[in-house]
């Protein structure tokens, strides 16, 4: 499941969206295999039953941020799909969107 960090606060119900035992007690629950928390510039965590972790976000000066979520899942999804390690995942998924918004300023 992915979510934004927009989300992340509403779902939280008012407690501190960016404690990771919040995120855990509120969102996580026996049949969830991933959650990943989209945090747009500043990266993303991610959360599974045994572990949890945080990409940074790369630095970049996007004229038009359209379509970069869509980029980063579809990303996410794909490289899942192919069995890779989660943070080599998140961490070129993160590259995939930074890709994308160049893209579009081209």
């Amino acid at each position: 499941m992915q979510v934004s960090e927009d989300e992340i606060t509403f779902l939280t119900g008012g407690d501190d969206p960016y404690d990771d035992n919040v995120v855990m007690k509120k969102l996580f629950h026996p049949n969830l295999k991933l959650l990943v928390v989209t945090e747009g510039s500043e990266g993303c965590r991610y959360y599974t039953k045994a572990f949890k972790g945080r990409v940074p976000g790369i630095k970049d000066k996007p004229v038009d941020t359209t379509g970069a979520g869509d980029a980063f899942v579809s990303g996410l999804l794909k490289s899942l799909a192919s069995d890779s390690k989660l943070f080599q995942v998140v961490t070129v998924v993160t590259l995939v969107k930074i890709h994308h918004l160049q893209y579009l300023l081209s």
